[in-house]
């Protein structure tokens, strides 16, 4: 087993990005026009949390980290709410 081992991580990019550029990213990544996000709150993105699959259930972990974005999938409609002006979410399933 692996006790110390969760689901989700955090990291810093290599340098900070404009919200936009960090969707634009995104995008270019996962071969998509379009990701559904939360609004953008006007600062720089250096510190993203990312889950695979299902993270949704992260949310709270994601905003006490001082994580900038969320990257995960499969949000529900009031965490959209939840995040508002702590974090963007960036739903890319």
């Amino acid at each position: 087993t692996f006790a110390g081992v969760g689901a989700g991580i955090t990291g810093l990019l290599p340098q900070p990005v404009s919200e936009t550029e960090f969707l634009g990213i995104l995008k270019s990544t996962f071969k998509t026009g379009v990701i559904k996000h939360t609004a953008l709150l006007g600062k720089p993105v250096e510190k993203v949390a990312v889950c695979g699959g299902a993270g949704s259930f992260l949310l709270n972990n994601a905003i006490a980290s001082g994580a900038d974005f969320f990257v995960s999938a499969d949000f529900k409609y009031h965490q959209f709410f939840d995040a508002e002006k702590k974090i963007v979410i960036a739903d890319v399933g």
